[in-house]
C-alpha cells in the first residue's frame, strides 16, 4: 500500500459513527437501542427526554410526520425510480437483505450503504449519495426542524456524512 493510498483508508470512527446514525434513524430498533445510539453519538442530553419530538418530527405525527425518513418521499421524488437506484446500488456493492427490512430509500440504511461504500473505498458513490439524497434531505431536515436539540443533532449528522463524502 502506497502513502496515497493509507491516507484514503477511513478511520473506524465515522463509519462507526454512521451505523449508530443507522441504527437511531431506524424504527426497527427499540428504545434501549435509541437511547445507546444517542449517547455514542455524543448527542445533547439524553435520548428519553427527546425521543417524543424525534418521532413527532421523524416518525409519528398525524397525517404524517413533517420529515419522512423515505428519501423519496421527503424528496419529492418517484418513489418505484428511487426505491430502485437504492436497490442497484446495494445490488452494485453486493448488499443483500434479509430479514424484516426497511424499504431501500430510507434513511437508516442509507447510513449503512455510505459506510459500505466509504470502507470499500467507493468515493464516487459517496459523493453522489450525499450530493444526490443526503444533503437535499438535510436542508429539508433542518428547514422543518424547530427543537434546538434536535437541530444540533442534524448538524451533528451533516457533519459526520461530509466526513464520509470528503474522504
Amino acid at each position: 500500500m502506497t502513502a496515497a493510498e493509507a491516507t484514503t483508508i477511513p478511520t473506524p470512527q465515522p463509519l462507526l459513527r454512521l451505523l449508530h446514525w443507522a441504527m437511531l434513524w431506524s424504527p426497527l430498533r427499540d428504545e434501549t437501542l435509541g437511547a445507546d445510539s444517542w449517547q455514542a453519538l455524543g448527542l445533547p442530553g439524553h435520548y428519553r427526554d427527546h425521543a417524543s419530538a424525534f418521532n413527532k418530527l421523524f416518525v409519528l405525527d398525524y397525517p404524517l410526520p413533517p420529515v419522512s425518513l423515505l428519501l423519496g418521499f421527503t424528496l419529492q421524488r418517484e418513489a418505484g425510480a428511487c426505491r430502485e437506484e437504492w436497490m442497484r446500488i446495494a445490488e452494485y456493492l453486493g448488499l443483500t437483505r434479509e430479514g424484516p427490512s426497511l424499504p431501500p430509500d430510507h434513511l437508516a440504511l442509507a447510513c449503512e450503504v455510505l459506510a459500505h461504500c466509504a470502507l470499500h473505498h467507493e468515493r464516487v458513490l459517496c459523493t453522489g449519495i450525499t450530493t444526490r439524497y443526503l444533503q437535499p434531505w438535510l436542508g429539508k431536515a433542518t428547514a422543518a426542524c424547530s427543537d434546538p436539540a434536535l437541530s444540533r443533532m442534524l448538524v451533528c449528522f451533516e457533519q459526520d456524512v461530509m466526513a464520509i463524502a470528503n474522504g
